[in-house]
């Protein structure tokens, strides 16, 4: 959507905001899901207009937020990860939680704000939430009250 120009910018932060509330009700059942790219947000058009609603999909990799994930030696994978959107301490350790949730969404709203152009707005947010350091990235109520307060 961001390569076509099939959503402006104000619909994009629209868009991650729909990301972060649907992310905030995985988080709230109990669930990381482990897994944030573009490829796995999809945009349907909604009923009667020409505006979309964020879905996010693909819940393969998902676990329990408790869940320690075995090291990557260890694990036998099919496809190796998209690591551009992984966490430094998913990368280093396989240490998952709501913070390299976030730190994912963080990455994928850096490349789509690129693209598209507005990356200099969102820049400051974008920084905090992809913070090398989990407990310096903004939880989700914040990250969603900051890309709502954004105005272009």
């Amino acid at each position: 959507a961001a390569n076509a120009s099939v959503i402006t910018p104000s619909e994009c932060l629209q868009t991650f905001a729909e990301i972060c509330l649907a992310l905030q009700h995985v988080h709230s059942r109990g669930f990381l899901h482990n897994d944030i790219k573009a490829n796995n947000v999809i945009l349907e058009r909604r009923r009667d207009s020409k505006k979309y609603n964020a879905i996010l999909i693909d819940f393969g990799k998902s676990t329990k937020a408790s869940t320690i994930l075995p090291s990557v030696s260890s694990r036998k994978r099919s496809h190796p990860p998209t690591k551009s959107y992984l966490a430094p301490e998913v990368l280093k350790r396989r240490q998952y939680s709501t913070a390299s949730d976030i730190y994912s969404v963080g990455r994928m709203f850096k490349s789509v704000s690129k693209i598209m152009g507005f990356y200099e707005g969102v820049r400051v947010l974008v920084k905090n939430a992809v913070a090398e350091e989990p407990s310096l990235r903004p939880h989700l109520d914040k990250l969603i009250n900051e890309i709502n307060a954004i105005q272009f």
